[in-house]
C-alpha cells in the first residue's frame, strides 16, 4: 500500500486577501509540520541569504560609484592645480613639459573627464 500523500501546511495569500492552503504536495517534513518546496523552511532560508548577498553585492557596487561621482569634481580641480604646478615648473627649470609623464597623465585625465 501507497503511503498518503501530504500537503503543505503553509497558508498563500489569493485575490482579495482571501487565504488558503496551500496546494502543494508536501516534499519534506520539518519540526513535525510538511512543507512543499517553495515554502520549505531551510530550502526559503537558503534562497533569502543567497538574495540577500546579491543585494548586498549590488549596492557595495553603487556605493562605490556614488562616491566616485561625488569626488569627482574635487579631483578634477586637483588635476588642473596639478597640472598648473607642473607646467609652471618644467617652464621655470626649462624642462620640456611634453616629455614630462606626469604632465602627460594629467592632461589625459582631464581631457577624459571632457574639461579643457
Amino acid at each position: 500500500m501507497s503511503e498518503a500523500k501530504h500537503k503543505c501546511c503553509k497558508t498563500v495569500h489569493g485575490d482579495f486577501s482571501v487565504k488558503y492552503p496551500c496546494r502543494n504536495t508536501a516534499k519534506v517534513e520539518r519540526n513535525g509540520k510538511w512543507y512543499c518546496g517553495t515554502h520549505d523552511p531551510e530550502k526559503r532560508k537558503a534562497r533569502e541569504t543567497l538574495q540577500r548577498s546579491k543585494w548586498d553585492k549590488e549596492f557595495a557596487e553603487r556605493q562605490k560609484r556614488w562616491r566616485l561621482e561625488s569626488a569627482a569634481p574635487d579631483l578634477l580641480a586637483a588635476c588642473k592645480v596639478g597640472l598648473q604646478e607642473l607646467e609652471s615648473f618644467c617652464h621655470a627649470y626649462h624642462v620640456d613639459a611634453s616629455k614630462n609623464l606626469a604632465v602627460a597623465v594629467l592632461r589625459g585625465a582631464i581631457a577624459k573627464a571632457g574639461d579643457k
